[in-house]
């Protein structure tokens, strides 16, 4: 399975939610064999406690990885628009540029971006228009 690449934060996310959700199933494993008699029942005790705490911190983790996950894909989908939009608008003039940056928005963001651009690059070579 193809997975998409994940942000630094979402990524720690998923390893802390695997580790301790291994260590969590350890301690699960420690309390069944408590059950068993293969163990003391005091780490059994142990293992119920900590097992279940781990268990839910893990799936916690996992909850916030993919929180972080889908917010990341929102602002690279966004990125992605504008880029598109000031492709469109690139061949608009000034004025129309203004007026739909005065709308506002993320088409009023795409205007006001190749506005700006136009301006440095005026700025830079007075010569060319």
């Amino acid at each position: 399975m193809a997975r998409k690449e994940l942000s630094d934060a979402s990524n720690e996310y998923r390893q802390a939610m695997w580790v301790l959700g291994t260590i969590g199933l350890g301690a699960l494993v420690v309390a069944f064999l408590a059950a068993k008699g293969v163990v003391p029942r005091m780490a059994g005790a142990f293992g119920v406690g900590i097992g279940a705490a781990l268990v839910t911190l893990s799936a916690w983790f996992g909850f916030r990885a993919r929180q972080q996950a889908l917010q990341d894909q929102e602002i690279a989908a966004r990125r992605s628009m504008l880029v598109m939009m000031a492709a469109q608008l690139g061949h608009q003039d000034d004025d129309t540029l203004a007026r739909i940056a005065q709308k506002g928005g993320p088409a009023g963001e795409a205007a006001r971006m190749i506005l700006d651009g136009r301006r440095q690059k005026a700025g830079r070579d007075p010569g060319s228009s």
